[in-house]
């Protein structure tokens, strides 16, 4: 059943209310929680400056490590703003000295001492330095993460695209009102450039851009998507199910593409997953198995609808185990990583 958009807040919270997160699920998770899943990003590298959006936290971490084997020899990183457009600055301008950045050197080069950028996140937008073309194969934790945009001011950001409908600017910031993405910059031969008609242009996948915003905060994009937690759909050792809220902030009718996707060594084993369907003319359930690829019943603009997921743990082969989901929608893509683990025994 479709819900308004406007008490989401209220319907996200009547969600934790119905017990489908209880309150001490988090103390035991805490404890007892397995590692995220893993996915491997790939991201193309040219000789020079890139503009990189990084979605997953790479399993090395450490920035040393993270570029090890590799032609990156710098790598920057945006950490917080602090004037409207004193950052549309090119990277040959080494921006990085001023407040707000981080920045790692290559422990080869002579400035590598003055490095201040010691660990790679995801979920991050960096500029790197290749010295050569290069293929980035990243293996990392996927987390959840939501935008948090800062008002009246340029936003190092990216963006996860469909890969089958990859959206243009104009389409992911039509419902923005105006608010986000009034002007975009993309970095082109190292140098920014600002997109003369960025409603035209389509968004690609590892690939960072100067945004300004000048409200919505919280804006997400077509698709919005709510975790009863924070990076992670946890299960723990003891919640049977547990709800995602997903909302249609575009201005149109969207189907919506739920898939289990492919993930690395922490997902191999499988979570055996079901989606809670509420028939509402028998007033009963069914929970078929969620499978590599299903499609959700349109959601029309303006709405939002909880997916409930069961997991049966008398199917799990080990002791913990994880899922790679994502809900895809308008041209956007959301990755949802799940875990769950077994009651420990006496």
């Amino acid at each position: 059943m479709q819900t308004r958009l406007l008490p989401l807040l209220a319907g996200f919270v009547a969600v934790a209310a119905h017990g489908l997160l209880p309150a001490g699920a988090q103390t035991e998770t805490a404890i007892t929680a397995p590692p995220l899943p893993t996915r491997t990003q790939v991201i193309e590298l040219r000789t020079g400056w890139n503009a990189v959006w990084l979605e997953v936290e790479p399993l090395a971490g450490k920035s040393d490590d993270v570029f090890k084997n590799t032609p990156v020899d710098i790598a920057a990183r945006y950490l917080r703003p602090v004037s409207s457009a004193k950052f549309i600055t090119n990277p040959v301008d080494t921006p990085w000295n001023q407040p707000g950045w981080g920045v790692w050197y290559a422990p080869a080069r002579k400035d590598a001492f003055i490095r201040s950028l010691h660990l790679i996140e995801g979920n991050a937008a960096y500029l790197i330095h290749a010295t050569r073309d290069f293929q980035w194969s990243v293996e990392g934790a996927v987390k959840f993460r939501r935008l948090k945009w800062t008002h009246n001011t340029f936003n190092l950001a990216g963006f996860s695209p469909d890969p089958q409908n990859p959206p243009t600017f104009g389409r992911l910031f039509a419902s923005a009102g105006g608010k986000v993405g009034q002007s975009v910059y993309r970095l082109i031969e190292g140098r920014w450039a600002q997109l003369a008609e960025p409603a035209g242009v389509t968004i690609r996948s590892g690939e960072a851009y100067w945004i300004y915003s000048s409200g919505l905060p919280d804006f997400q994009g077509p698709l919005d998507v709510r975790l009863p937690g924070s990076d992670a759909v946890d299960f723990g050792t003891t919640v049977p199910q547990v709800s995602i809220q997903y909302v249609n902030a575009s201005g149109a009718t969207a189907p919506v593409r739920l898939e289990m996707m492919t993930a690395g060594s922490t997902a191999s084993a499988g979570l055996p997953l079901h989606q809670v369907i509420a028939d509402l003319s028998t007033l009963t359930n069914s929970a078929p198995a969620v499978t590599a690829t299903m499609t959700l019943p349109e959601l029309d603009s303006g709405f939002a609808r909880n997916l409930r997921l069961q997991v049966q743990r008398e199917e799990m082969t080990a002791g913990s185990q994880t899922a790679l989901l994502s809900l895809t929608s308008g041209g956007q893509r959301v990755w949802i990583p799940v875990r769950a683990a077994k009651p420990a025994t006496p």
